[in-house]
């Protein structure tokens, strides 16, 4: 039997870098995930959208992130937080048990693909550290001045054109077709 997943609400803008900020932290400071977690999960999350063909949407970037990092500190971390300790330091936001599927969900989705290469790894800090990078040396937040890899973009571009005329599609990672199966 499937568990209910989690229903969060529309946020009414996308979340900006400080909305973000303000979900990950408390999380952050509870499970003591690393920063490099941050940078692991960015790359799967990216494998969810390109591979999984799993738009970002108002009422899913929570479940995305959220999913997202817990994979990555048990990846990437040694003393990665269990689903337990992630869903009850979650703030309500889900259960264990549905913490649990959505973690087998997405990677399903993405092939259980969690390799990272230390190329791939370098290339997005550097990326991440471009795209801040206000180049006047103050370490005031900028906004992206472009991305190293051409192709990453266009990919990215082709697949926001393809969201956009889907804007009022209720597919998110909880209610995904392909991800019904589990």
């Amino acid at each position: 039997a499937s568990t209910a997943l989690p229903s969060w609400e529309p946020e009414p803008n996308a979340p900006d870098e400080d909305t973000i900020y303000d979900f990950l932290r408390p999380l952050q400071r509870a499970t003591c995930f690393s920063a490099e977690c941050l940078i692991v999960s960015l790359i799967y999350i990216e494998r969810l959208f390109v591979k999984g063909g799993i738009p970002p949407l108002l009422t899913n970037w929570k479940a995305v992130i959220f999913t997202a990092i817990v994979i990555a500190a048990k990846v990437w971390d040694d003393t990665g937080s269990t689903n337990g300790e992630f869903s009850f330091q979650s703030d309500g936001l889900c259960t264990n048990k549905q913490l649990n599927e959505m973690e087998a969900r997405f990677l399903s989705l993405i092939d259980y693909n969690v390799k990272v290469g230390r190329k791939l790894y370098a290339a997005t800090f550097f990326e991440l550290r471009a795209m801040c990078d206000t180049g006047d040396g103050s370490d005031s937040p900028a906004h992206p001045r472009g991305v190293l890899d051409k192709q990453r973009q266009e990919i990215f571009t082709s697949m926001q054109q393809k969201w956009r005329r889907r804007a009022n599609s209720t597919l998110d990672i909880t209610n995904s077709p392909r991800m019904r199966h589990l």
